[in-house]
């Protein structure tokens, strides 16, 4: 195989500038996804057996589709004109942004349903439910992670 190319600064130009689009893509969806993922994860705990239906199909869903698909899927149905912002093509940057970020909400779901704090998903419940002196539900979601083992299923989530 010819690398020949990474000697000509116009493609190692091009291979960084994709490397910071990737990046930056990872970081918004995934930081996006990990808010979202409170929604299922929290309807998925639920008593009431409607709202624990609705967290388990769009988790399922989501989950049970490949991401190319529903990176297709997402993108057939924004039609946006070419917008090139700060060299970044929004017309396609939008569309795998948000298709990344589904996808990421429904495996980290997985992970925060998973810890094995239920004192500390109490917690946000009352959070929730607005129960005055209830503490932050962010602070309460990365204490029950730090302290039960999920993270490194967090992270393998996020790198992988």
């Amino acid at each position: 195989m010819d690398f020949s190319f990474l000697l000509n600064g116009r493609y190692v130009g091009i291979l960084l500038g994709g490397l910071f689009l990737t990046l930056l893509l990872a970081i918004i969806a995934v930081g996006s996804g990990t808010a979202l993922a409170l929604v299922p994860a929290f309807l998925r705990l639920s008593k009431n057996r409607l709202l624990r239906f609705l967290g388990t199909a769009y988790v399922e869903v989501i989950r049970g589709t490949p991401l190319l698909v529903q990176v297709l899927i997402i993108y057939s149905f924004f039609r946006m004109p070419v917008t090139v912002v700060l060299g970044i093509d929004l017309s396609s940057f939008l569309p795998g942004m948000l298709a990344l970020f589904i996808n990421s909400s429904a495996y980290v779901a997985e992970v925060i349903r998973g810890v094995e704090d239920r004192g500390a998903l109490d917690r946000c419940d009352a959070v929730l439910s607005g129960y005055q002196g209830a503490e932050d539900v962010g602070e309460v979601i990365l204490d029950a992670v730090r302290g039960s083992g999920t993270l490194p299923a967090f992270s393998g989530r996020v790198t992988g």
